[in-house]
């Protein structure tokens, strides 16, 4: 099976080389790379001259998902994978992602686990919060050694482990999926734009994880890092009246799907109240399904307190 590996570009001539590398020293070589140069300004065809495989294909700046999806379109593999320009893959990420994709051919979705390497260098694991879930699931096979599972809703993983479990670089879907149902990423978005991708494809299909960490994604280098955490407008929120009112979509992940923007808006209110906006923080609120969780209530008298003392509560949780 090939592999179509898509790393949209925009003003990363320091670190493009980077990634590049980290994917043509893939143990696994059935692959294509697929370069979106988003209206570079900063001279990467330096860069990209040195290389002969890559394809490159640039356009005028559209921002990052407009690049990603004229890779998409322009793939040719089975599978389509992604790789941001200030990030990289291990050796082995490939090979990892075809050994899922054997194993548990009925999904459509596959995805390994990864590291974060912090402003300071250090480097810290993605796969713990997933290491007891997976043990779990084999504990009758104690020696099976099994760290790779399928599940048929990632959107109960995130609200029960949190949304630390995925990363844009450890992405795979099948292209045969996205272009049947036209799925592409939200233009226009500036925030979030790639995981409202990956939950609704996740709202049909089934997803095969890998515990094994095969990609790096590097903070010091990004650039959502630098433009801020919380997004009050996030694109998959304003989905919702759709997904519950979809026939062909489960019942438990429509729940799931209710429990996950019930979690964005409580942390929206939470937000919005350290800002001084109560207004916002009290629109947030009455959005919410579940007024009967202690997250809910324990959010709202958060939201009744002076924003001084807000924002000194959140920075202290931070901490």
């Amino acid at each position: 099976m090939k592999f179509s590996v898509i790393i949209p570009v925009y003003n990363k001539k320091d670190t493009l080389r980077r990634a590049l590398d980290s994917v043509l020293v893939q143990t696994y070589r059935n692959f294509e790379v697929i370069v979106v140069d988003d209206g570079s300004t900063d001279g990467i065809d330096e860069v990209l001259t040195c290389y002969r495989a890559p394809r490159v294909i640039h356009q005028k700046n559209g921002g990052v998902s407009v690049a990603r999806n004229t890779g998409i379109e322009a793939a040719t593999g089975d599978f389509v994978c992604f790789l941001d320009a200030d990030d990289r893959y291990e050796r082995h990420h490939l090979a990892t992602l075809n050994e899922l994709i054997e194993r548990y051919p009925e999904a459509d979705l596959f995805f390994s686990s990864y590291r974060i390497q912090d402003k300071n260098g250090a480097e810290y694991s993605s796969a713990g919060c997933l290491e007891e879930h997976v043990a779990s699931l084999y504990e009758k096979e104690p020696h099976a050694a099994r760290r790779d599972f399928m599940t048929d809703n990632v959107i109960d993983l995130l609200n029960r482990y949190s949304d630390a479990i995925w990363c844009t670089n450890a992405m795979c879907l099948r292209r045969r999926v996205l272009m049947d149902e036209g799925l592409r990423f939200a233009v226009g978005e500036r925030l979030g734009e790639d995981v409202d991708m990956w939950l609704r494809f996740s709202l049909r299909h089934k997803a095969a994880i890998s515990l094994e960490e095969t990609t790096i994604y590097i903070q010091a280098d990004s650039t959502a890092t630098k433009n801020g955490s919380q997004n009050h407008d996030w694109v998959f929120a304003r989905r919702e009246a759709q997904i519950l009112s979809a026939a062909d979509i489960r019942k438990d992940v429509k729940a799931g799907v209710c429990c996950l923007l019930d979690r964005y808006r409580l942390c929206c209110a939470r937000e919005a109240a350290a800002e001084g906006e109560k207004k916002k923080a009290r629109a947030f609120l009455s959005l919410i399904k579940n007024k009967h969780t202690r997250d809910y209530l324990a959010s709202a008298a958060f939201c009744l307190l002076p924003a001084p003392l807000c924002r000194f509560v959140l920075k202290r949780l931070e901490e």
